[in-house]
């Protein structure tokens, strides 16, 4: 006896076909749908003076950003963003100008006060010694609206000062700490630098030559031949560069004031601290 299969399979077949048919359709139109939006373009509004003449200031973790900005009756500025950036060269103008950026100023800022509204100063504190910064600044105006970029200018805080020191290692002006720029006893563990004092002749050394353990400074007499100094004469006007503990200084002896056996010598510096 023959057996016959029921017709429901051969209904669910067709369904199944016009399913897969379906779905083939749907992706298709997906496949032909809008894209995501690409990240916004930052268009510079017409009208808006932009910036220019931009240049930097800096020293001891703080500079000072200058520019000049074109002012024009009729047209209404905000204020100013200033972009800053720790690597140099990070952003260039075409990519800071394309690509919308966080300012370094939480608000517009609105310019110096000292009366000239063609030319602004903004002061940058929190710097790092011895780091390379790039800045430019964009006029903003109602809205949110943007100018063109400014010139950008790649700078570099540098620690610089004069300081006093004498030949009394244990008094606090008896040595000097590049890294923080302060004057402290020339026999402290953190001193890079004393004085000494002899009836012929006043001169500079390493703490390492006042006892074991303390900071070894080294005077670079120049040309590959010549060993570093651990201790040199100096007389007025004299220039050498060191290698500190932590950074490379220059120093310039400005003045030796007084008479043996007390000595103190005022000293100019420029400090550039290891990355």
């Amino acid at each position: 006896m023959s057996r016959s299969f029921p017709s429901v399979s051969i209904i669910s077949s067709a369904k199944l076909t016009i399913l897969l048919a379906f779905v083939a359709a749907m992706t298709a139109h997906l496949a032909c749908g809008p894209k995501p939006p690409r990240k916004p373009k930052l268009t510079p509004a017409s009208g808006l003076p932009a910036p220019y003449n931009l240049r930097a200031e800096a020293a001891n973790g703080r500079a000072v950003l200058f520019w000049s900005v074109d002012r024009k009756d009729g047209i209404l500025i905000s204020g100013y963003n200033i972009y800053l950036s720790e690597a140099a060269g990070a952003g260039d103008t075409l990519t800071w100008n394309n690509a919308p950026q966080k300012p370094h100023n939480d608000f517009p800022y609105p310019g110096d006060t000292d009366g000239n509204i063609n030319t602004e100063s903004y002061p940058i504190a929190g710097l790092r010694d011895g780091r390379s910064y790039t800045a430019l600044v964009r006029t903003l105006g109602p809205g949110g609206a943007l100018s063109e970029p400014s010139n950008m200018v790649i700078f570099e805080s540098i620690g610089e000062g004069e300081f006093v020191i004498g030949n009394d290692h244990q008094a606090e002006n008896g040595g000097f700490n590049f890294e923080r720029g302060i004057s402290i006893p020339g026999a402290d563990p953190q001193s890079d630098i004393y004085l000494y004092a002899t009836r012929d002749k006043v001169g500079l050394s390493s703490p390492s030559r006042l006892g074991a353990g303390l900071r070894k400074t080294e005077f670079l007499a120049g040309g590959a031949s010549i060993a570093p100094l651990e201790t040199v004469a100096i007389a007025r006007g004299d220039i050498f560069t060191l290698r500190a503990h932590r950074g490379l200084a220059t120093i310039k002896v400005e003045e030796i004031q007084g008479s043996y056996p007390r000595i103190k010598a005022r000293i100019s510096y420029r400090f550039r601290p290891d990355e």
